[in-house]
This record gives C-alpha cells, sequence and structure tokens, in this order.
C-alpha cells in the first residue's frame, strides 16, 4: 500500500484522483518470499490475489485485477496484460508491478507525451509482444530457446518498423545461470549484429 502510495506521488497523481477511476493493477510475482515475510499474517492476506485486491478494494479502484506467476518474465508479462487493458480501452489507467511502473493513457493529442499533463515519463513502452516457445530448441522448460527469442525479436522489431542501429540501450532479464545467460547473449548479438567496433 505505501510503496503505491509513493508511486502515485512520484508520478504526480494523488490517491483522491484515483477514487472511483478506471485503473487496473498488474502484479508478476514468481517468488515465494512473501510467503516468509507474512507469515504472522492471516492466511487470506498472504495469498498472491491479495496484493491486487487489497489495492482495488482500499483506493477503490475500478478495473481489472491480476497477480501472475509466469517464473522469471512475471514481470514483463504483467506490462504486457497493462498495456493491452489500455489499448482495448478497458481503462484510463494500468498500474504494474514487480518493477514498479505507471502507464497512464490520455486520449489526446500528445500520446503518452509530459508535454500534455505533467506526468513524470521515465520510458514509453511501444509494443509488448509474448513469445512462448514450446519446446522448440531446448532441453527443458527451465531454459530459454534461442530460436523464439530470435523470432520475438524479429516480430516485435518488423511490425513496428524500427530500425534497431538507433537503439542506444537493450534491457534484458538474463537468467544467471552459465546455460540460459549465454543462449540469450548470443541471440541478441546475432539479432543486432554489434560489436565492439559498431556500438
Amino acid at each position: 500500500m505505501l510503496k503505491f502510495v509513493h508511486l502515485l506521488d512520484d508520478a504526480g497523481y494523488s490517491v483522491e484522483k484515483l477514487n472511483g477511476a478506471k485503473t487496473s493493477v498488474h502484479i508478476g510475482q514468481f517468488s515465494t518470499d512473501h510467503a516468509v515475510s507474512t507469515i504472522h499474517m492471516r492466511p487470506e492476506h498472504r495469498s498472491r490475489f491479495h496484493g491486487p485486491n487489497s489495492l482495488l478494494h482500499h483506493f477503490n479502484l475500478h478495473g481489472p485485477n491480476v497477480s501472475l506467476d509466469v517464473t522469471c518474465s512475471s514481470y514483463l508479462e504483467a506490462s504486457h496484460m497493462a498495456v493491452q487493458c489500455l489499448r482495448r480501452d478497458e481503462v484510463d489507467m494500468a498500474v504494474k508491478s514487480q518493477l514498479i511502473s505507471f502507464l497512464c493513457r490520455n486520449k489526446f493529442e500528445f500520446e503518452f507525451s509530459s508535454e500534455h499533463d505533467g506526468d513524470r515519463i521515465y520510458c514509453i513502452i511501444r509494443d509488448v509482444l509474448n513469445g512462448p516457445d514450446g519446446h522448440e530448441d531446448k532441453t527443458n522448460c527451465f531454459v530459454p530457446s534461442a530460436a523464439g527469442q530470435g523470432r520475438l525479436l524479429e516480430n516485435i522489431y518488423s511490425r513496428n518498423n524500427f530500425d534497431t542501429r538507433k537503439l542506444l540501450f537493450v534491457e534484458v532479464h538474463g537468467t544467471g545461470t552459465p546455460v540460459g545467460d549465454p543462449i540469450e547473449a548470443n541471440c541478441l548479438d546475432r539479432f543486432f549484429n554489434r560489436s565492439n567496433l559498431d556500438p
């Protein structure tokens, strides 16, 4: 709750402004650390659904809410769901948490622009795409697929007609494993086709 209030304050919104607003909450969480830190609480307050539900109830938000676990990509899937809610006009605002971000949709000329309403913008999400890869090019379900990730990168950049040479920074999730990290790093290297001579 406190983090949510800090989020609103940082974005320049008041709790009063969100009262009754069409706002969705999407929380990606695959760690069970919260269960340990909340052991003293009643069972219904320790479950994962409690986070988004309690935010909707306490702040009187009128929108979808979800807590999801799709392992290490939970926060990305939460972003995907939040953006889809905005695009389908189900909500005017979406809150996504794990890596806390705040998405606001306005329907005026300066879409997603801080020039329009003074919102503090940290980044612009141009597009999101989900890319499950089954068992293609994988030894088990915990290993990333180079073929699947390459296809996902190709699909999202081509459908947006975005020149990858204009990118200055790429943030990756990184498995933190000796098997997964090289697969993902090599996939990015092949797709962006850059070297230290061509940064």
